[in-house]
């Protein structure tokens, strides 16, 4: 079983999502026989094309800032930007019947 969150779920329950070097993104696709996905209500969005937007403007900045802002703290020089933290990405409109388990949270989780 693989646990995650995810970027963006649409009202129709389409999940859109992106990843630096690909392995949520992968396992998402292939892989492990159940995904469950923890997801809190700050990332339902009305389509798809909503799903990448909130990728993009939300998910991935919040992502660099945290990443960036932990290098620093390490005394490294922070690397991350769009490009490396947001380049490759999913977008699962259906699976198998039962392989993807969504636990939908009445709160705000993640970015």
């Amino acid at each position: 079983m693989f646990v995650t969150g995810i970027n963006a779920l649409t009202k129709d329950g389409k999940i859109v999502n992106a990843d630096g070097s690909g392995n949520r993104v992968a396992a998402f696709c292939y892989g492990p026989k159940k995904v469950l996905a923890v997801v809190g209500v700050n990332k339902i969005v009305e389509n798809v094309e909503d799903g990448f937007k909130r990728v993009m403007e939300v998910a991935a900045i919040k992502n660099i800032d945290r990443m960036n802002q932990k290098s620093i703290e390490m005394g490294k020089e922070p690397r991350q930007n769009i490009n490396t933290i947001a380049n490759k990405f999913t977008w699962v409109k259906a699976d198998e019947k039962d392989r993807i388990t969504i636990i939908l949270v009445d709160e705000e989780l993640g970015y």
